[in-house]
C-alpha cells in the first residue's frame, strides 16, 4: 500500500518545518545532537512533547481566527436577534 499523500497545507511548508525541526534541534540538543547514550525514547519523548505544544499552538490560533473573521463577517442569516446583536 502507497504512503498517504499529506494535504496541500502540509506540502506547502514542507520547507518550513525541515528549517524548525533543525532549529529545535540544534536549541535542544546543540549541533552535536543529544549526548552519546541518550536513549531514543527520550529524544523521542522531547520530540512528542514539541509536536503537542506546536500542535495547540496552531489550534489556538487557526481557530481564533476562524472565529474572528466569522463575527466579523457573520452571514445575516444567522443574525436571529431582533435587536441585531
Amino acid at each position: 500500500m502507497a504512503p498517504e499523500k499529506a494535504p496541500r497545507e502540509v506540502e506547502d511548508c514542507r520547507c518550513l518545518l525541515e528549517g524548525l525541526a533543525k532549529n529545535l534541534a540544534d536549541r535542544c540538543y546543540g549541533p552535536d545532537g543529544p549526548a552519546w547514550g541518550t536513549p531514543f525514547c527520550a529524544v523521542e519523548d522531547v520530540a512528542l512533547r514539541l509536536a503537542q505544544a506546536a500542535r495547540k499552538a496552531l489550534f489556538d490560533l487557526a481557530l481564533s481566527g476562524q472565529a474572528q473573521a466569522f463575527h466579523r463577517d457573520r452571514p445575516a442569516s444567522l443574525c436571529l436577534c431582533p435587536l441585531g446583536g
